[in-house]
Parts: structure tokens; sequence; C-alpha cells
């Protein structure tokens, strides 16, 4: 199977929707609560990413509109090469990385060490495997959810019929997600407090 395909197994399994013949969520469905859990682990645990970029001569910033999908930035090396390295305080304003030091581009490389978004797709996952149960418990959280606004969308035209276990189930697995996602970083560590970044937090 593929990664998506494995994700959605194990999402299907805490929905207890596993027969391909009456299925509650449709494979759409599902795939979106997937990425809705993806984007929110990775905003804890973002993928790991090392560019190279060019500075420019004289200038205090550099374009990093090249990092998608950026979750935020780590540290930046420049001038490259020294011993101990050099990184530089900085921080971030839309697309641009501005130097806070002394120092200015003069048209060499610098390193910039960041964190994206993960993928999980038809070939790819970039999740650590001992998180994907992690990851399927909160994409079953947003299904039910889904659902639940659905059933409370259609009573407000009339319908009586609303489900309250659907919001009950959903909430109570969207909090022991947020408390798994809360472990996973002190386990880790903030990864933000290895930034060279001052005065400003990406995605405050």
């Amino acid at each position: 199977m593929t990664p998506i395909e494995d994700m959605r197994a194990l999402v299907r399994r805490d929905l207890k929707d596993e027969n391909p013949s009456a299925y509650r969520w449709t494979d759409d469905e599902v795939d979106r609560a997937i990425g809705r859990a993806v984007l929110e682990y990775s905003q804890y645990v973002p993928r790991y990413q090392k560019d190279a970029l060019n500075t420019v001569s004289g200038q205090d910033y550099v374009d990093i509109a090249t990092l998608t999908n950026r979750v935020r930035v780590y540290r930046v090396e420049f001038p490259i090469g020294n011993v101990p390295r050099s990184h530089q305080p900085f921080r971030v304003y839309m697309n641009h990385l501005i130097f806070m030091g002394d120092d200015v581009g003069n048209g060499n490389q610098c390193h910039v060490e960041w964190g994206k978004v993960h993928t999980i797709d038809a070939s790819v996952n970039t999740v650590d495997a001992q998180h994907y149960h992690t990851i399927a418990l909160g994409a079953a959280a947003y299904a039910v959810l889904a659902i639940s606004q659905y059933t409370i969308d259609r009573s407000n035209i009339g319908g009586e019929d609303v489900d309250m276990d659907y919001l009950d189930w959903g909430n109570a697995m969207l909090n022991r997600f947020h408390k798994e996602l809360a472990r996973i970083a002190r386990r880790l560590g903030d990864k933000r407090m290895i930034s060279g970044e001052i005065y400003y937090k990406e995605g405050a």
C-alpha cells in the first residue's frame, strides 16, 4: 500500500470504519482530515531542512520565498565555514530573512536551517514512524468533528436528529491528540529555543 493508504487504514481503524462496502467516511474526507492533523503536527515537530541561499552584496536580508511550506527558521550561518560557526541573529518578515547583527550580505551563500510542513501522499511519508498513530488519532478526531458539524448544519434547516455523540467523541479524541502533541514537544524539547531569531517569532 502507498503511504497515504497506510495512514488512511490507521485512521479508519480509530473510526471503526473498516468495511469497504459501507464506509461512513469517503477517502477524500479521510484524506482531508489527515492533512489537517499533519499540518497541526508540523507546528510541533517540523520537518528539518537545511538550504544554501545567496546573499546580496550590501543587503541585510535574504529572500526565503523558495523555502515553501515553512513553519519556522531555526538558525542562519553566515559567513559559512568559520570555527566556531557564525550564527546570525535574525528576524523573519514574510519572505525576507533579515540579519540583525553587524554583518550584511556579500554575494556569498548562507546556510539556513528551517522546519517545514510534513508530507503524507501516494509516494512520501515524512512523519516519524513512532508518531503515525498520533497523526491517525488527530485525523480521526477531525473526521468525526466534520460529521458533527454536518449534522448540526442539517438540524439548522429543520432536522431534529443531530447526533451529539459525534461531537463528544470528536472532542475527546482531539483533546487526546493535543495532549499527545504536547507530550512529544516536551520530549523532543521546544525546537524554537535553538532558533537565532530575535524580536519576532514566525506564526505569532
